[in-house]
């Protein structure tokens, strides 16, 4: 039998949404975050993992909960 694990990830979609609300640049934002464009970049066009400490930083950037940028994935293993 199968095991389904439950994943959490960052979601892109959500995050440029909120970046698109607030007509928020990624230069600029990254700055903000203290991270690379590159970083951004592949924070803003693919759901990835990220450490809490950068998720945290990008709800208080985006004035939004943490949960709200976060999706759920089921993968089996």
């Amino acid at each position: 039998k199968k095991e389904v694990l439950k994943m959490v990830k960052l979601s892109h979609t959500k995050v440029r949404a909120k970046m698109l609300e607030q007509n928020l640049k990624q230069e600029p934002f990254a700055e903000i975050l203290g991270i690379s464009v590159r970083h951004v970049r592949s924070i803003c066009y693919k759901d990835t993992d990220v450490a809490v400490s950068l998720c945290y930083r990008l709800s208080q950037a985006l004035q939004t909960p943490m949960e709200s940028l976060l999706v759920i994935r089921e993968e089996e293993e």
